[in-house]
């Protein structure tokens, strides 16, 4: 993954573009931090290899449901005997624990 802000210089102090806010703000060690977390999220692929991964390792702690998110792409799967349902929605909580 690549990431490459813009930065511009104001005045002698350094602002970082944020595509969330659309304005530049000013950057300090905390704003890189953030930015680079952000984008970080939103680029994650959702794959095949990543939904397998993430299935696995809540098999193996016996929930009833899971959630797949990048930031900008959700799924919410129902965990079955022996399979996975993909839910067209993330579903309400009561409706969690009556399923689980």
């Amino acid at each position: 993954m690549s990431y490459s802000p813009d930065i511009v210089n104001r005045d002698g102090k350094d602002y970082i573009f944020c595509a969330w806010r659309r304005k530049y703000v000013r950057l300090t060690p905390e704003e890189w931090v953030r930015q680079h977390f952000l984008h970080a999220l939103v680029e994650v692929s959702l794959t095949q290899k990543v939904f397998d991964q993430v299935a696995v390792y809540n098999r193996r702690l016996g929930v009833s449901f899971f959630f797949l998110s990048n930031g900008t792409t959700h799924y919410a799967c129902r965990v079955l005997e022996n399979s996975y349902q993909l839910l067209p929605d993330i579903p309400i909580y009561s409706y969690l624990c009556q399923n689980t």
